[in-house]
């Protein structure tokens, strides 16, 4: 109930479209279906929050400075890529350190 109250709050029916492929599973649907309205960021906000940090780099990637990107995401209420690549790298390296993968750790 409190997910269909959600989807009405938004004016918007291409985000509710995303918001639904969130619900059932469909995280690779959502993130398309963002990309398509121009928002990055939450895609890169849905990745992390699912702790796919694998999938949050290359699309941080592609909004930092020169790359068509930069500032002004609302990922974690804002800020910059710089900022969300260091925490996705940080994530990446804490994933191979837990496996005692320590070459890729290091890199």
């Amino acid at each position: 109930l409190d997910f269909v109250k959600r989807l009405v709050d938004l004016d918007d029916t291409t985000r509710q479209r995303a918001e639904i492929a969130v619900y059932f599973g469909q995280y690779d649907d959502a993130e398309t279906v963002y990309k398509e309205m121009d928002r990055v960021d939450l895609a890169i906000e849905l990745w992390a929050r699912l702790g796919d940090w694998f999938r949050v780099v290359p699309l941080a990637q592609g909004r930092a400075p020169g790359n068509g990107g930069g500032a002004g995401s609302s990922y974690h209420g804002g800020g910059d890529d710089n900022a969300i690549l260091r925490e996705a790298w940080d994530k990446i390296g804490d994933y191979y350190a837990l496996r005692s993968q320590w070459p890729k750790a290091a890199t």
